[in-house]
């Protein structure tokens, strides 16, 4: 009885090993206790170490348009009240909430800025694309110049404004003229003498004593000129035939660089390019602006330009006017139109 007993401990005992070794034990969840879990240790992780937060990618703005159509018959003109508070960005800022006001729901088709000062210019259109993208506006297009002084102490920039109204507003069209005078209020009376003046730039050689008359706007465009007489620009609303009534193509300034013929060829020929894309040409235009910065840079432009234009027309708009700067260092002078839209290339 006692080697029986003996038998079967020592046979129990064996196949207790033999299957503890095949079954391992209860899990270690199991013995802590029912629906309780194993704690998570992450040996890789420092507790010191703060989460990164993700990289914010600002979204990348548009650019203001080369060209924009318009019908002239809709066509109202409006310009930003001068700021002398704070710098170039904030003046920008505060004449574009202006403009947006005054525009009533109108479309922007057109600015220009008149740039006093050290501020970069380039800052310019870029704060255009900022604000009117943040009020889901179709942006205009742009050209900036950098002038001698504007008539105002600390004012750093003068915005002026081209819309299109739902409706027609001027029904015979519109002229754009140029005229110069020995003074502004001389240049604007012979402008006036062509119909009712919707807006004028009058470029003035010293703004000492001068001031505006309303809806005409003074800019000194060198600190230091030699030239005697004002030459202004300006758009009147037509009466009777001869006015422009079809649609118009806008272009924003095209920079030339470089002091060559070859250089404002270049210049000339990727305006033209730019225009044709927009169903019309250098041939067509009614209105041209030079923006040089020197005598002998505007010569260079009004001859290259005008062996590219249709002979027949003459075209209102700034031809020997010398301006301050441009938005490139590089730049030699800078070339913008109005042009009709649909005509022959």
């Amino acid at each position: 009885m006692v080697r029986r007993a003996s038998f079967s401990y020592l046979l129990a005992s064996s196949l207790t090993l033999t299957l503890g070794l095949i079954w391992p034990a209860p899990a270690l969840h199991a013995q802590i206790g029912a629906g309780e879990k194993e704690p998570v240790i992450n040996k890789n992780k420092k507790k010191d170490k703060k989460e990164e937060l993700p990289t914010q990618i600002r979204e990348e703005l548009p650019e203001p348009p080369q060209t924009l159509k318009a019908e002239a018959t809709r066509l109202s003109f409006v310009s930003a009240p001068l700021s002398g508070r704070g710098l170039l960005s904030q003046q920008t800022r505060d004449a574009l909430k202006a403009l947006v006001l005054q525009a009533h729901g109108a479309q922007f088709i057109r600015l220009r800025a008149f740039v006093a000062g050290t501020g970069d210019l380039r800052r310019v259109p870029q704060l255009v694309s900022e604000m009117l993208n943040e009020k889901h506006l179709p942006l205009p297009v742009v050209t900036t110049v950098q002038a001698g002084a504007l008539p105002l102490e600390n004012a750093q920039v003068l915005i002026e404004a081209t819309l299109q109204q739902k409706n027609a507003v001027n029904p015979d069209g519109l002229r754009f003229l140029t005229a110069e005078g020995a003074t502004a209020a001389a240049a604007v009376a012979a402008l006036k003498q062509a119909g009712e003046l919707l807006q004028a730039t009058c470029y003035v050689p010293s703004l000492e004593g001068r001031s505006a008359a309303e809806g005409v706007f003074l800019v000194q465009p060198q600190k230091l000129s030699s030239r005697a007489e004002t030459t202004c620009e300006g758009v009147v609303r037509a009466s009777g035939p001869g006015g422009e009534r079809g649609t118009l193509v806008f272009s924003g300034a095209q920079m030339a660089f470089g002091y060559s013929e070859a250089d404002a060829r270049l210049a000339f020929e990727r305006l033209d390019r730019t225009l044709k894309s927009a169903g019309t040409s250098l041939k067509s235009v009614v209105a041209l602006n030079y923006y040089p910065l020197s005598r002998q840079l505007g010569e260079l432009a009004l001859k290259v330009g005008q062996g590219l234009q249709d002979p027949s027309r003459r075209p209102a708009g700034l031809r020997d006017v010398i301006f301050e700067g441009l938005p490139s260092i590089d730049g030699a002078f800078a070339v913008e139109v109005v042009a009709q839209s649909g005509t022959p290339n």
